[in-house]
C-alpha cells in the first residue's frame, strides 16, 4: 500500500521550512542582535532546525500513541473484517478529527 502526503502535512512542512527561512533571514538582516560571534550564530541556527525537525516528528508519534491506547482503535482492528474500507477511512478519520 503506497502511502500518500496529505495537504495537511504538506501545508505544516511549507510552514515549517517558512519560519526556519524567515529565521535565517532575520538574523541575517538583524546582526546587532545579541549574537556576538559567528558561533552563537551558528548555535542559534541549529537550536531552530533541531525544533522545527522535532516538531515535525513528535507529531506522528503523538497520533500513534494515542492511536496504540484507545480503546475505539482496539475494537476496530479486532473486528477489522467486519467493516469496509471505507467505513474503516471515515472512522479513522473522524477519530483523528478528534484528537487535534
Amino acid at each position: 500500500m503506497k502511502k500518500q502526503i496529505s495537504k495537511e502535512q504538506i501545508l505544516v512542512m511549507l510552514i515549517m521550512f517558512a519560519m526556519t527561512g524567515l529565521s535565517i533571514l532575520a538574523a541575517l538582516l538583524f546582526p546587532h542582535t545579541n549574537l556576538h560571534s559567528s558561533k552563537d550564530f551558528h548555535l542559534l541556527l541549529t537550536e531552530r532546525l533541531s525544533d522545527a525537525i522535532d516538531a515535525s516528528i513528535e507529531g506522528p508519534i503523538t497520533v500513534s500513541k494515542a492511536m496504540a491506547q484507545d480503546a475505539l482503535i482496539h475494537d476496530i482492528l479486532k473486528d477489522e473484517e467486519n467493516y469496509s474500507e471505507e467505513e474503516i477511512v471515515g472512522i479513522m478519520s473522524s477519530w483523528l478529527k478528534t484528537i487535534k
